[in-house]
């Protein structure tokens, strides 16, 4: 009973995440939030590439590039991690979605076989799985739903 009251409390709270400021919050609270909200952004995008079997990596950093307009904005990092000996994938991670620390909103959204992009509202993109193998023989070619379309 208490798990499912903390579970209540964290999606409850996690829909305010989006204005609030992630170094505010307990270490413990913002990692369940960021690890909901890591689910909830790969089910909807990427649904084929979530993986329960491993902890999620949570790290924090700034962007360093001094051509970004984000230089020194603090970002945190959810990586999803899968087993290398079943799978072999672009990445070291089979998904990670990166959200700024001062909003808690999705900068980007990666998957292992290397799409990665920022998200928009309403963004109803679905990246289907491909394996290191599947991706080469593509031709480095994504399988993906609904991509926009770029004028």
């Amino acid at each position: 009973m208490k798990s499912l009251i903390a579970l209540f409390l964290i999606s409850l709270f996690s829909l305010s995440l989006y204005s609030q400021n992630l170094d505010e919050l307990p270490v413990e609270t913002r990692d369940s939030i960021l690890v909901v909200r890591t689910k909830t952004a790969v089910m909807k995008h990427g649904p084929e590439f979530w993986r329960d079997y491993k902890a999620p990596k949570i790290k924090s950093s700034h962007i360093l590039s001094t051509g970004s307009p984000n230089v020194g904005r603090k970002y945190y990092m959810v990586s999803i991690l899968y087993d290398k000996s079943k799978e072999k994938l672009w990445m070291e991670w089979i998904a990670q979605v990166r959200f700024w620390a001062d909003n808690g909103e999705i900068d980007t959204i990666g998957f292992g076989n290397g799409y990665i992009f920022r998200p928009y509202d309403n963004d109803h993109r679905i990246v289907h799985y491909q394996s290191w193998g599947d991706q080469r023989k593509s031709g480095g070619v994504y399988n993906v739903e609904n991509e926009p379309v770029v004028p």
